[in-house]
C-alpha cells in the first residue's frame, strides 16, 4: 500500500520515485521536515518512515537504510522494525519564475542544467575514474544523487551554450501560463534532483564566513578539482558539457556586476582584522 504522500505537499509523481529509491523498505508515511525557497530553486527535506513486519521466513533479510544499506539477519518472529530515511528534493520549475524577464529566467534554467549535468553525468564519471570508495573523489564532497530529471528543450536546446545568444527571444510557454493557457501539469521547463540528506551539524550556509570556514570551503573546492587532475576523459567531458553551464560573466545578473565594488568594500570591512593580520605577517 502506497503512502498518502500528497497530504504532505509533495506531487503525486514523486511517490513511485521515492518507493524505488528506498526499496525494498516499504514507505509507511512521509513528513516534510523543512521547505526552502530561493530565487532560483526550491527544496524540501523529507523524512520517510518505514515499518516492516517479520513473519519468520528463514530467507528473510533486513536492509536498514540507517546502516548504509547493509543487510543483517532477520529479527525474531513478530518483530516490527521501524526505520527512517531522510532525502532532499530540489526542484526548478520555469512556471514558478514566470515573473522574471526571459534573460533572468534563462539564467535560472541554465543554473539548473549545470547542476543536473554535474550530478547525472560528471559525478558518476569521477566515481568511475577514482573508485567510489576513494576519499579523494567527489564522493566525499557531494551528496549521493538517487534520481535526476530535466526537461528544458522548449526553453534551451541541449547543445546551446550559456554564453551564446539565446535561440529564442521570449518564453512563449510561460506567457501562456501567465495568461491562463497552457498545461499546468506539464513537465516542460523543470529539473528535479533527489539527494541524500546531509546533517545540519556538519553542513550549513551562513554569511559572512569566518577565516576558518572560508578555508574549509576552499579546501573542499580544491579537493573537487584535484579529483579530476590529469584525467583526460573527465576533463574532456567537463569541457563539452559543464562549460556550457551558466557560471560566466556574460550570463551573470547585471546587478552583481554593478554592486561589485560595494560588495568588495563590505568584504574588506567584515574581515578587516583577518586582512590586517595577513598584511602584517605576510
Amino acid at each position: 500500500m502506497m503512502p498518502r504522500i500528497n497530504e504532505y505537499d509533495l506531487p503525486s509523481n514523486i511517490v513511485p520515485i521515492l518507493a524505488d529509491i528506498v526499496a525494498p523498505l516499504p514507505i509507511k508515511s512521509c513528513v516534510v521536515v523543512k521547505t526552502i525557497k530561493q530565487g532560483n530553486a526550491s527544496g524540501k527535506l523529507i523524512r520517510l518512515h518505514h515499518e516492516s513486519h517479520h513473519h519468520g521466513n528463514s530467507d528473510e533479510e533486513v536492509v536498514c537504510s540507517n546502516n548504509g544499506g547493509v543487510s543483517s539477519p532477520p529479527p525474531p518472529i513478530g518483530t516490527i522494525t521501524r526505520t527512517t530515511t531522510e532525502l532532499f528534493i530540489k526542484e526548478v520549475s520555469a512556471k514558478t519564475y514566470a515573473y522574471k524577464s526571459w534573460i533572468d529566467l534563462r539564467r535560472t534554467l541554465l543554473y539548473a542544467r549545470t547542476e543536473y549535468r554535474f550530478y547525472s553525468e560528471f559525478l558518476p564519471l569521477l566515481h568511475t575514474e577514482n573508485g567510489s570508495s576513494s576519499r579523494s573523489t567527489a564522493s566525499t564532497l557531494a551528496p549521493k544523487c538517487y534520481y535526476s530529471a530535466i526537461n528544458l528543450h522548449d526553453y534551451i536546446p541541449d547543445h546551446e551554450c550559456a554564453t551564446s545568444q539565446s535561440s529564442i527571444t521570449e518564453a512563449p510557454i510561460i506567457t501562456d501560463l501567465v495568461n491562463g493557457n497552457g498545461d499546468e501539469s506539464s513537465s516542460s521547463g523543470t529539473m528535479m534532483l533527489v539527494l541524500a540528506s546531509v546533517p545540519n551539524y556538519a553542513y550549513y550556509q551562513e554569511s559572512p564566513l569566518t577565516a576558518s570556514q572560508t578555508k574549509q570551503c576552499l579546501s573542499a573546492a580544491a579537493k573537487l578539482h584535484a579529483s579530476s587532475w590529469e584525467k583526460k576523459e573527465v576533463l574532456s567531458h567537463a569541457a563539452e558539457r559543464l562549460s556550457l553551464g551558466s557560471y560566466h560573466l556574460d550570463t551573470r545578473n547585471p546587478t552583481e556586476l554593478d554592486n561589485m565594488i560595494s560588495s568588495w568594500d563590505k568584504f574588506r570591512t567584515s574581515f578587516a582584522s583577518e586582512i590586517e593580520h595577513e598584511e602584517n605577517y605576510s
